[in-house]
């Protein structure tokens, strides 16, 4: 859907869009997620399985955020003030 609005409202947007703004933050999470479902092993408490799972969540989360091209500028302006 999403390419059919670009190339009506704004041809070539769409693959700007996605190498930009969609990649840059979906494919460090897809890499610490595949990187954990490889180190992350059966563990036998339910507990302990929500700890990592919550964990993982945190992880994954944090690093997309870092990834947003807004958020990485707020943190360099305020790093570059300082």
């Amino acid at each position: 859907w999403s390419a059919f609005v670009h190339s009506r409202l704004q041809p070539g947007l769409h693959f700007q869009w996605i190498t930009k703004d969609v990649l840059i933050v979906a494919l460090p999470a897809a890499i610490i997620v595949i990187i954990l479902s490889n180190l992350i092993e059966a563990i036998p408490s339910r507990w302990e399985s929500a700890g990592v799972v919550l964990g993982a969540t945190v992880l994954v989360l944090t690093v997309s955020v870092i990834s947003a091209a807004s958020i990485r500028k707020q943190i360099l302006g305020r790093l570059i003030k300082t």
